[in-house]
């Protein structure tokens, strides 16, 4: 079978074709020696917190070639996938400079790690910005981006990546096995979230990016705020070489940490991360880091929009795809739950349709926005809306996202906790009515936190009156603190 340079550039060219932002490709059939130390010595200290899945399948991390994988695997082909700029075409014909992760690019302001930009405002993690939509001052606020976007984590805000990511995967697998024969059959696993593998680790050996001090893969001129995929193959093929890593001195994204999660560069403790605190974690937020939470909902990018690569790889961006005017319309739960498109004339009748049933209205709204792209619905909910979902509204608004993977009363819980750090007094009835009714105790232990935060508050600005006499010896009411009005005489 052939393995030189030549079927390599088919294989990655192909991948390139369905969409992927860079490709890579390493030996399989090898041990990852330093990689699984550092996995022992991470579960070995319990940071997998409440994810116990991490601490099994040891075999399958250390190696792709087993069974566990793919018996017989020589060479695993890596993908990238970029987030960070939702709105791009989903095919990638010209890789732009830097993508092709043999290519070594002029990496300009931003990008070396010696050069001290100026970061603008947010990227200074001195600097405490809105977490919301806007931390990128080049950003323009969609029409789907309301009270909820700006507290998902990216990769969430639109549908669920693993539909169409694995789609990709699957059909390169498929293309791997059209280059076998029958004497010399091409075997082909995609992999994309569905196997327990050190992906990054792999990315890392196939020369996909490096990986920075926030354990995040960083793809030179794409950036970290990428998705990844692999496919394992009997093909024998040409590698490419590792990077070297690239962050030097800088520690923006260790300091940019809002919990202190990071117990050493290269060192995440999962248990003290906010995106698995909203994520995965599904007892209650320990007290001491609910402030630290800040306004994140739903995971955290913290660690990431401070990255010089990130900023460089943004300033790059094409300028957003228009998007379709047929999302679902409609103020209020409406719009999730079932609101009719208006007439697109107006004085003119239209004959009423029967209401489209769920799936038709999750799908109508995926293809109304780019993969990434914050949906329509996002807009139309509050918070306070979040405490009272009971099982029907909650699959309405999850349906196609990856919001389902924090459950219904995660949510909840997150949404409590959000609401008492932004000391909003508006919100004390939805939550009293969560603290006293909702049937899952974090929910009601997170939301008494929230009204004690926010009664704390009101009280610490309520002055209390005392009273004082004049030199008539009549008494009047005065602020505690501040001076009795003179007499008069």
């Amino acid at each position: 079978m052939p393995h030189g340079e030549g079927l390599a550039e088919r294989v990655r060219a192909f991948a390139l074709k369905l969409g992927f932002d860079a490709v890579g490709i390493a030996r399989a059939d090898r041990d990852l020696e330093q990689d699984i130390a550092r996995y022992d010595a991470f579960v070995e200290a319990g940071m997998q917190g409440e994810m116990g899945w991490l601490a099994k399948h040891r075999d399958a991390r250390a190696r792709l070639d087993g069974d566990q994988i793919l018996a017989g695997a020589k060479s695993v082909i890596c993908l990238a996938r970029s987030y960070g700029n939702h709105a791009r075409a989903p095919v990638v014909a010209d890789l732009g400079v830097g993508r092709d992760p043999r290519h070594k690019p002029d990496l300009g302001v931003g990008r070396d790690p010696r050069h001290k930009p100026d970061l603008g405002v947010g990227r200074d993690p001195r600097h405490k910005p809105d977490l919301g939509v806007g931390r990128d001052p080049r950003h323009k606020p969609e029409s789907g981006e309301g009270e909820l976007t700006g507290g998902i984590a990216r990769y969430a805000r639109g549908r669920d990546y693993h539909r169409f990511l694995r789609r990709g995967v699957r059909r390169l697998a498929a293309f791997l096995r059209t280059l076998g024969s029958a004497d010399c059959p091409v075997r082909a696993r995609p992999l994309c979230d569905d196997a327990p593998i050190l992906e990054r680790a792999w990315a890392a050996q196939a020369g996909l990016g490096f990986v920075g001090k926030n354990g995040m893969l960083i793809v030179p001129g794409v950036g970290s705020m990428v998705l990844l995929g692999e496919v394992v193959t009997t093909l024998e093929l040409a590698t490419d070489a590792p990077m070297t890593q690239r962050c030097g001195a800088c520690t923006r994204c260790l300091d940019a940490c809002p919990t202190s999660a990071f117990a050493a560069p290269f060192v995440l403790d999962p248990r003290r991360c906010v995106s698995y605190l909203t994520i995965e974690h599904r007892s209650a937020v320990p007290e001491g880091l609910r402030e630290a939470m800040g306004e994140n909902l739903f995971g955290c990018d913290d660690c990431q929009t401070v990255c010089p690569f990130n900023a460089a790889a943004i300033s790059r961006a094409p300028a957003p795809l228009e998007r379709s005017s047929n999302a679902l319309s409609g103020p209020g739960w409406g719009g999730v739950f079932g609101a009719g498109a208006p007439n697109d004339k107006p004085g003119i009748e239209r004959p009423r349709s029967p209401p489209p049933d769920r799936a038709t209205r999750v799908k109508r709204e995926l293809d109304a926005t780019g993969p990434f792209a914050p949906l329509e619905r996002w807009s139309r909910v509050r918070l306070e809306d979040l405490l009272a979902l009971d099982e029907g509204q909650w699959r309405a608004l999850s349906e196609g996202t990856p919001l389902k993977r924090a459950g219904r009363c995660g949510l909840a819980r997150n949404a409590a906790i959000v609401l008492g750090n932004r000391r909003d007094r508006r919100a004390l009835p939805a939550l009293r009515q969560a603290a006293n009714g909702h049937e899952e105790p974090i929910v009601r232990e997170a939301a008494a936190w929230a009204i004690a935060r926010l009664e704390k508050d009101h009280s610490a600005c309520a002055v209390p009156f005392v009273e004082a006499a004049d030199a008539t010896g009549a008494r009047s009411l005065s602020r505690s603190g501040g001076r009795t009005p003179p007499s008069d005489e």
